[in-house]
Parts: structure tokens; C-alpha cells; sequence
């Protein structure tokens, strides 16, 4: 029942995946594999949209509300959203010591022994907690692959008593509102997590409310669906490839996120992001101490297609390159548990359609870590 309620219907915009064969190849039309959801329409060629947009410096949303400067990033933020579905934010405004911090134990963590990694895997079905030595997260759009090139750690928020009541929690939801699974002997590690959680929680909230007024809505319309949000911080290791991987093996194979939006940095060999763009794959820039934005599945529900939710990967590195490990951090903004998988932006939404769903955020972004974690 799920996944027919997950399916888009005719003449609507919701969450849905291609009833077709489940072995796409590596190379499948992303109109193929995502159906009606990635139906925005891109105008401009994706290389400029990607390196030159306007919304790379978000300093100026800083000065205020009522200032030119937020306005301009809010307009500039909605062309890129329309046009591409990812944008790079620099003067972000994440303090520097704090991403260094996180950098340094983590890349600490990766390099214990597989044991000791082991020893924090999750202990519940479809809970993302702790670590994973593979997944292959292409079946995430149905594409079927070897499992990826990488090893990841997730935490998220319920650590304090009442967290999860208050985020929504009942029975059958212990996956997602799951306590942290931290490693032994990482007070360190536990503290650079948690501090650049906040910051994350605190950047995505001021994008939000920019996303808000990209779409002609109060700048706090947004926050009903996500203040109680269920979000996961991930950090994402790319091992060194001293063998040639297998026929359509990626570091990280195409999907798209499942929640609002992403924040990711790239804190090492940051080459490899690449994002799909009328039928082509094209490169992320690496722009140091930038974050990467992308609209996610939710979001591009929300906005009836407007926005799109791109279908990206992280490229094999070239042969030169292929001995130096990768490490990146993903803040998977994921809306509140109970927030519908279906048009809510009133400027957007047919009037026949809005806020109607069977599904919710918490059910879609459950149904895909099951899938992922086959």
C-alpha cells in the first residue's frame, strides 16, 4: 500500500518512482527513473546556472529581513532552484573551527579498526544511526548497482528525554527517532558532531525562510512543517580505490535526497560530485569552504514540481587520484515526521490539490533507507 500511495497519480505532483523495470542501468534518463516528481523545467544552460549563480554569496540575507541583500539572495536562490536544483552558499556564516573540529575526529573515527566501526552499527531495521560499511544508494531510484564505494556515520537529535515524544514518535517509528549509537572513548568526537549539528539546524532554518520568500510566502511559512524535524548529519567516507571498481561501481551511486534540502561539505578531495542536468552529468565545482545546496524529493513535492529534486552522484576518481581518500558531511534536512508528502506552497499547487497526501515525510524517508539498506 505504500508504495502505490507513494506513486504519483495522473495530474499530480507527489512523491513516486517509475513503475518500470527495477534494473535500470547506471544510465537512465532521470525523467525515467524519478516519474512525475523532477518535472521542473530547466532554462539556462546548467554549467552557468552551477558556477556563476548570484546565490553563492549569502552574506548579505545576513543583514536583515527588510534589507535589499535578503531579498536578492531569496531571488536569486528560487532562479537556482527553478533552474538546477543545487546551488553553492559561501559566507554561510559556519564558524570555521567548528568545521575543523568535525573534520579532524571524524577523519579520526574512519581510520579505527573495522571493529571498533562496527561496534556503533545500527541495532533496529531501517534506522540510520551510527556506522555502514556499504549500501547502494541507487536503489533508491531503482537503479541497480554494485554497493558504493563508501563507509558513512549518522547521528541525529533524540538523545534528550522526550525528544522523540515530542518529535511525533509511536510505535513502529523506532527507526527514525532512534538514540545516537556513539563510539567508545569520543568525547571529542561527540562534541565537534553536536556543535556543527546546531549550525547546520541553525543555516538550514535561514534558508527556509529565504526559500519562503523565493516563493512569494512569509518568510516563516515553513517552520509548522519542520519544527520538529527528524534530520540526520552524515559523515560520508570514500576509502582510497586501490582496485578498479566494478562496472557501473560508484563512490556514491545516483539518487536523490529524500527530505528538504541538503547542505553538504566537502572537507577533502572535494572532486566528484556530479550533478544530472538534461540528460548530462555534470561537475560541482569544488569552491573551498562553500557548502553545496540541493532542493530534495520533499521540497520539489511541496512546490508541485516548480522546484526540482536533481538526481546527483559522486564520480569514481580519475586514475591519478585514485589512492587519495574523500571526506564529506550531509545534512539531510528531513521535514517534521507527520509533514505531507504532497503540494502545500499555495502559489504553486493546483486549488483542487493542496495539502492533500496518504503519505508523510517520515513514511517516505523510512520507505527509502529500506530500500537503500537491502
Amino acid at each position: 500500500r505504500l508504495s502505490t500511495a507513494l506513486a504519483p497519480s495522473p495530474g499530480k505532483r507527489s512523491i513516486g518512482v517509475s513503475r518500470g523495470a527495477p534494473n535500470k542501468s547506471e544510465d537512465a534518463k532521470a525523467h525515467v527513473v524519478r516519474g512525475g516528481l523532477r518535472s521542473g523545467k530547466g532554462g539556462r544552460n546548467a554549467e552557468r546556472v552551477v558556477r556563476s549563480s548570484p546565490t553563492d554569496d549569502v552574506g548579505p540575507s545576513f543583514e536583515g529581513k527588510t534589507s535589499d541583500g535578503y531579498q536578492e539572495v531569496a531571488e536569486a536562490i528560487g532562479r537556482a532552484c527553478r533552474e538546477m536544483g543545487f546551488f553553492l552558499v559561501t559566507n554561510h556564516g559556519v564558524r570555521e573551527g567548528t568545521m575543523a573540529a568535525l573534520v579532524e575526529e571524524t577523519a579520526a573515527f574512519f581510520a579505527r579498526p573495522l571493529e571498533e566501526k562496527l561496534a556503533t552499527s545500527r541495532k533496529k531495521a531501517n534506522m540510520t544511526r551510527g556506522y555502514t560499511a556499504s549500501s547502494a544508494l541507487a536503489a533508491s531510484v531503482e537503479v541497480s548497482t554494485p554497493r558504493d564505494l563508501c563507509e558513512y556515520y549518522s547521528m541525529s537529535r533524540f538523545d534528550e528525554p522526550g525528544s522523540a515524544e515530542a518529535a511525533g514518535f509511536k510505535p513502529g517509528r523506532e527507526g527514525v527517532f532512534a538514540s545516537n549509537e556513539w563510539p567508545k572513548r569520543a568525547d571529542k568526537f561527540k562534541k565537534a558532531w553536536l556543535a556543527y549539528y546546531e549550525e547546520m539546524e541553525s543555516l538550514a532554518d535561514h534558508l527556509l525562510s529565504l526559500m519562503a520568500r523565493a516563493l512569494g510566502l512569509a518568510d516563516d511559512w515553513f517552520v509548522p512543517f519542520c519544527d520538529q524535524h527528524i534530520t540526520n548529519l552524515v559523515g560520508l567516507y570514500y576509502p582510497p580505490q586501490p582496485v578498479e571498481p566494478l562496472p557501473n561501481q560508484w563512490r556514491r551511486g545516483q539518487h536523490t535526497d529524500f527530505g528538504s534540502l541538503t547542505l553538504l561539505y566537502r572537507a577533502q578531495h572535494a572532486a566528484g560530485l556530479q550533478v544530472e542536468h538534461a540528460g548530462a552529468w555534470i561537475d560541482v565545482p569544488d569552491l573551498p569552504g562553500a557548502l553545496v545546496v540541493n532542493v530534495a524529493d520533499l521540497m520539489a513535492v511541496w512546490t508541485n514540481g516548480t522546484w526540482r529534486s536533481a538526481l546527483h552522484r559522486v564520480a569514481n576518481p580519475p586514475t591519478q587520484d585514485r589512492l587519495a581518500a574523500r571526506l564529506s558531511f550531509a545534512f539531510f534536512h528531513q521535514p517534521n515526521y507527520d509533514a505531507p508528502a504532497a503540494c502545500v506552497v499555495p502559489t504553486t499547487c493546483d486549488r483542487d490539490e493542496s495539502g492533500e497526501s496518504v503519505v508523510t515525510s517520515g513514511d517516505w524517508v523510512t520507505r527509502q533507507i529500506r530500500r537503500v539498506q537491502k
